[in-house]
């Protein structure tokens, strides 16, 4: 059996994320995580409850529900929540409880003016 970690990209496109994702602070984006389940090449019928377990850089865990796509491939939608804090995030797909899926993703500051030198008056 193989089992692929994939997350969803800026276009839409799911992308296999099996060494870590990256994550902007208030990205809106990148939310979408899943498992996909194969054996010799074709898809695992999965059942149950899908749920996620998110823990925070600052140790704050945060739960979710989540649901199956229409090819059957569990997938969590991260809160926005999980986008707070800078750092490293621990990401756990479940079903039934059973941790079926696993990541580490990194959530990287947001660029704001004060961060590449420059001020605004609110006029752009």
């Amino acid at each position: 059996m193989t089992i692929e970690t994939w997350m969803e990209n800026d276009s839409g496109n799911l992308i296999p994320v099996n060494q870590g994702g990256f994550l902007y602070q208030g990205d809106e984006e990148a939310n979408l995580i899943g498992v996909k389940f194969t054996k010799d090449g074709e898809p695992v019928d999965i059942t149950g409850e899908v749920t996620g377990r998110i823990v925070k850089p600052d140790g704050e865990i945060i739960t979710c529900t989540g649901n199956y796509t229409d090819e059957g491939n569990p997938y969590i939608i991260l809160p926005m929540e999980a986008y707070s804090t800078p750092g490293r995030l621990m990401i756990q797909v479940k079903v039934d409880g059973t941790t079926i899926g696993a990541l580490e993703a990194t959530v990287y500051p947001a660029f704001t003016e004060s961060i590449i030198g420059g001020e605004t008056d609110g006029s752009d």
